[in-house]
This record gives structure tokens, sequence and C-alpha cells, in this order.
């Protein structure tokens, strides 16, 4: 089975994901540097989507911004994603950290258009996230069913039992299809 997994914002690609997913005997994983500071989302999206046709993985990981733009790649290939405490709103969250690039929230607010077609995903979502206030839209654009709350679990991936929900679910995950 081969992996995108893209990190998230101040992250890099060797995360708790990524860990995870290795720890899972996953080990055919293509883990790009994303410059979330530096490069604009369409540019980055482009990347993301020439890498997925190139690379042809069976599954988009991606935890925080890396969830945002593993639903962007589902939503818009069909293929089937896991999302990590996905920052689905960056352009709400970036500017409360700090984010001072104007037009790349404003590009943020013009890709979360392509939501609307995200069928093929599911999500591990902290009950505490402290970054997130809710993932009430992640929960509901996935739909029933699609998104395991995780009790206690913070933002930050190294607080969720990553490694035994990939291993007790990844069947449901992964499946083709």
């Amino acid at each position: 089975m081969k992996v995108l997994s893209i990190h998230g914002y101040k992250s890099d690609p060797y995360n708790s994901l990524y860990d995870a997913l290795r720890s899972n005997g996953i080990t055919d994983i293509v883990a790009p540097v994303m410059e979330y500071d530096t490069t604009a989302p369409g540019i980055l999206f482009a990347m993301l989507q020439r890498l997925y046709r190139e690379e042809q993985p069976d599954i988009v990981c991606g935890s925080s911004m890396g969830g945002y733009f593993s639903a962007l790649l589902s939503a818009t290939t069909g293929c089937r994603a896991l999302l990590v405490n996905p920052c689905m709103t960056p352009y709400i969250i970036l500017p409360r950290l700090g984010a001072k690039n104007e037009a790349f929230v404003r590009e943020y607010m013009q890709l979360s258009a392509h939501l609307a077609g995200l069928r093929n995903a599911y999500a591990i979502l902290a009950d505490q996230d402290e970054l997130i206030e809710s993932h009430d839209f992640t929960a509901f654009l996935l739909g029933e069913g699609h998104s395991i709350y995780v009790p206690g679990g913070h933002h930050r991936g190294s607080s969720l039992p990553l490694k035994e929900l990939i291993r007790d679910y990844g069947e449901t995950f992964f499946a083709q299809g």
C-alpha cells in the first residue's frame, strides 16, 4: 500500500501520523515538505495534485493543514482520505495563528469550494482540540459513521492513539472503493 502523507502547519513530514502508519506496517509513504508560510495555497495544491498523479497512492492522509489538503485531493480526485484533526477552515484558523498574508487567506477561501465534493474520507478527531474549537463541520461534511472522536485528545497528533486507531480501523480507513 502506498500512502501520500501531508503534514500540518509548523510541523514536518515525519510526524506522529507518519510514525503510526509505519508502526502498522505501511512503509511506502510519500511525505512532501509543505512550505505553508511561503508558498501560495494554490501552488501547494497544484504540487500535491501533480504528486498524486505521479505517485498514484492508495490513500491520502493528513493532519491539521495536511488534513485540509488531503480533503481537497479526495474531493477533486475521489481518492480515499484519512484526516487527523483537519483544519477545514484555514481562512479562520491561520489568522488566529498570526498569518499575515491576506492573499493566502483569500486563496484558502476559494480552494475550500472544492470541499463540497468530499465523499470518500474518514477522520480522527480530538474532542478537546485546543486549536480547532469544534470539528462539527468536518463530521457533518464527512457524514455519519465517518468520524472517530478521541476523548481527551488534543490537536497534536502525539496526543492521539493513532497507532492503535490505524491498527483497529485500518480495514475501514484503507479499504478500496
